[in-house]
């Protein structure tokens, strides 16, 4: 087949505007794939984030948790402290007693050793009367006369004679 010029052009033309439709057509599909691969690219950053903030939350969750376990524990220990020093309060209190009644009872005890010396002392005392009469009778004296000796005896002289 010949053609002429003119319509050897318009072959020309025609298939040049198809092939440069076969491009556009190629372009807009590479356009549209570089869009949806956008589009996924967006959809797995999207999802990254979601997997972060996940991450985040579960973190922030422990965190959490980890103070809570810590608070627990502080509580628990103050608690042992407290029971500690209540046992030592109670330990102090029980000394204070134990010492409150061994000051009671030595109180007593020198109470009782005082009575016991004035016992002690009033019986040499009346010793020594009972022996100072029988030396008297023993002379010859008479009870009133000896008494009113004694007394004034007594009474001027020092202790011990």
């Amino acid at each position: 087949m010949i053609f002429s010029r003119s319509e050897w052009l318009a072959c020309k033309w025609e298939y040049r505007g198809e092939e440069a439709k076969q491009k556009a057509k190629e372009a807009k599909q590479k356009a549209k794939e570089a869009k949806q691969k956008e589009n996924e690219s967006e959809e797995a950053k999207q999802e990254a984030n979601e997997a972060k903030e996940a991450k985040q939350r579960t973190n922030a969750a422990k965190q959490k948790e980890w103070e809570e376990k810590q608070n627990a524990l502080e509580a628990k220990q103050k608690a042992k402290n407290a029971k500690l020093k209540a046992k030592e309060a109670k330990q102090l209190e029980w000394e204070a007693k134990q010492k409150e009644k061994r000051r009671e009872a030595l109180a007593k005890a020198k109470a009782k050793v005082k009575e016991l010396k004035n016992k002690v002392r009033k019986l040499k005392q009346k010793e020594i009367e009972r022996e100072a009469w029988e030396k008297a009778k023993a002379k010859g004296m008479t009870k009133p006369h000896y008494k009113f000796y004694y007394w004034n005896w007594n009474s001027n002289m020092p202790r011990g004679y």
